[in-house]
């Protein structure tokens, strides 16, 4: 029994069980977690533009639709069929009545333009905020984590696998670099893409909101669900690649020890079979 206890303390690559375990499973991605990254990226004064820019976004994008379902009801041929909330919408660009000149067409175009051109800027300006706050973040939470690092006991580095240390500070560092951002940005913009639908369904037809809360209920409880199993599945993923650098670094600073005991073969076995883990 004691035995197997001991083999099962043993880190996956590793020489010896004297490794400490990596951490909880039970470990979510949660609020905390996000409000540590915007901190982070410059708090409230980077959350805030960011926050103003999607407004502007939306409003922009939804205003060119209303305008256009305005000029299309302000038509000769739409006379008489024009719509409360279209015809309010024309009149507060002080346009009122049927388009009944070239005159009247372009100056209904330019507003069109004018919508087209500040969505573009918006969209950019949220993009550019973004990414900038995404690498200010990124470069504070490398800089506190590799602080912390280099300031830890030897304590540390005797029972924690270098496989490990450097998963941290490669691939776990990559994923907040770059795919966090780029995914954080979609799941913004997608939301306020969501709400922006949602308030101009339901101002037309308000009937559609039980239709929403039942696929609001349906969502988060799949989205809990992923969550559970997620966070566990890249936590996996980081697992294999630790004992996979392990043994590069010790292959590597043993080369000249490792061919004079022509153990060359049982190091090239085990990096491929490692390799196969990692990559599957």
């Amino acid at each position: 029994a004691e035995a197997a206890g001991a083999e099962k303390s043993v880190v996956p690559g590793s020489a010896t069980g004297d490794f400490a375990p990596e951490g909880s499973d039970e470990v979510r991605l949660g609020v905390r977690t996000m409000l540590a990254w915007a901190r982070a990226a410059g708090g409230w004064r980077w959350f805030l533009p960011e926050l103003l820019f999607f407004v502007c976004e939306r409003f922009t994008y939804v205003g060119a639709d209303f305008w256009l379902s305005a000029w299309t009801e302000a038509a000769p041929e739409a006379a008489g069929e024009s719509s409360t909330v279209a015809s309010g919408f024309g009149a507060l660009f002080g346009f009122s009545g049927v388009v009944d000149s070239e005159a009247d067409q372009r100056a209904r175009l330019a507003v069109y333009s004018g919508f087209i051109f500040g969505n573009a800027s918006f969209a950019f300006l949220r993009t550019w905020w973004f990414v900038s706050g995404g690498a200010v973040a990124a470069r504070s939470i490398f800089r506190r984590l590799l602080g912390a690092v280099a300031r830890s006991p030897m304590s540390f580095f005797d029972t924690t696998p270098v496989g490990r240390i450097a998963a941290r500070l490669s691939y776990d560092t990559e994923i907040i670099d770059g795919l966090l951002v780029q995914k954080g940005l979609t799941v913004i913009a997608s939301s306020f893409w969501l709400f922006s639908g949602l308030t101009v369904v339901l101002a037309i037809v308000p009937v559609v909101a039980v239709a929403v809360v039942v696929c609001a209920a349906v969502f988060a409880a799949v989205h809990m669900l992923y969550l559970r199993s997620g966070v566990q599945m890249q936590r996996l993923y980081a697992r294999a690649q630790a004992p996979l650098v392990s043994l590069i670094e010790e292959s590597v600073a043993g080369g000249a020890t490792i061919r004079a005991f022509g153990e060359t073969h049982r190091f090239s076995s085990r990096l491929a079979l490692l390799n196969d883990d990692a990559s599957t």
